[in-house]
C-alpha cells in the first residue's frame, strides 16, 4: 500500500499490513501449494526488534500451517546491527530467519542477530535488479534471505519428503 505522510517515511513509500502479507500466505498454502511443489516463500520485510520469539505475532499461525505442508518461510532478520534482536516477522520461532554475511564470510556489521537467529546467507555487494531495467550492488538481509529461499528448492528436490526442520538443519550443518 502506497503510504504518503507516514511516520516511518518522509513522503510517498511502500509498505504493507498484516493482513495484506497474511493473504499472500493464505493464497500461497490454500491455492498454489495444492498446484505447485513450492520448497519456501521469501519474506525480505520486517522492522522493529525482539530480543526473544515473537510468537504472539499474527504471521505466526499462517507460517504454522506453511510449515505443515513444508513449506519454508524464510524472512530477513533485519538492518539494524542489533546482536540480541531480530525484525518482526523473522523472531517468529517456526520462520527460518537470515542474517547476512559478507563475501569474506564475516557477519555484517548491519545485520540483526540473536541466539535464535537460523542461517546467514550472503548480503553484501549482491548485484540485483532495480526498477527500470537497472541493477545495482546492494546490501542487507532482505538480500541474503532469497538466497536461502532459493537454496531450499533443490534441497527439497533431493529430500522430497523432508519436514522444514529437517531441510534447515541440512543447511546449519
Amino acid at each position: 500500500s502506497r503510504f504518503n505522510d507516514s511516520e516511518q517515511c518522509n513522503g510517498p513509500c511502500v509498505f504493507t499490513y498484516d493482513s495484506d502479507q497474511i493473504a499472500a500466505l493464505e493464497h500461497v498454502y490454500l491455492n498454489l501449494s495444492n498446484a505447485f511443489n513450492i520448497a519456501s516463500v521469501n519474506m525480505s520485510i520486517g522492522g522493529g526488534s525482539s530480543t526473544t520469539p515473537c510468537d504472539n505475532d499474527p504471521l505466526k499461525s499462517i507460517i504454522d500451517n506453511l510449515r505443515s505442508e513444508n513449506i519454508a518461510t524464510v524472512i530477513a532478520a533485519g538492518n539494524n546491527g542489533f546482536t540480541n534482536a531480530l525484525s518482526f516477522p523473522a523472531c517468529i520461532s517456526t520462520a527460518v530467519s537470515v542474517g547476512a554475511v559478507t563475501k569474506s564470510d564475516n557477519v555484517a556489521n548491519f545485520s540483526n542477530s540473536s541466539q535464535y537467529l537460523d542461517l546467514l546467507a550472503p548480503g553484501v555487494d549482491i548485484y540485483s535488479s532495480r526498477p527500470g531495467n537497472n541493477y545495482a550492488s546492494l546490501e542487507g538481509t532482505s538480500m541474503a534471505a532469497p538466497h536461502v529461499a532459493g537454496a531450499w528448492a533443490p534441497m527439497k528436490q533431493i529430500f522430497p519428503d523432508a519436514s522444514v526442520g529437517e531441510i534447515l538443519t541440512n543447511l546449519q550443518n
